[in-house]
């Protein structure tokens, strides 16, 4: 049996996380969870930006769920999917 390409697991995993209707509900709930930060608006809002830019794409949200449990921070931006470093990027609050 050929090796599953990632184009049809993608579009499984797609199928399969469309059934549950609050996705992204949970993709936020986890993101809060997972990023814990003096300030919670701030977190909230890069958090909701998250979502925002990975909407409709699994992949990229399941890359930065399994990218968590790296301790270390440019580790764990090196572990995650193309989809999901160019979502962290473009949501990551600019400290001045």
């Amino acid at each position: 049996m050929h090796h599953m390409n990632s184009k049809a697991l993608s579009a499984i995993i797609a199928i399969t996380l469309a059934a549950t209707p609050a996705s992204a509900g949970d993709f936020m709930d986890w993101c809060m969870a997972s990023t814990p930060g003096a300030d919670s608006a701030k977190r909230e809002q890069t958090c909701k930006c998250l979502a925002d830019a990975t909407e409709g794409n699994p992949d990229a949200r399941s890359s930065m769920e399994q990218a968590a449990d790296i301790a270390d921070r440019e580790d764990r931006f090196a572990a995650l999917s193309e989809d999901a470093k160019e979502a962290v990027a473009s949501c990551r609050p600019t400290s001045g």
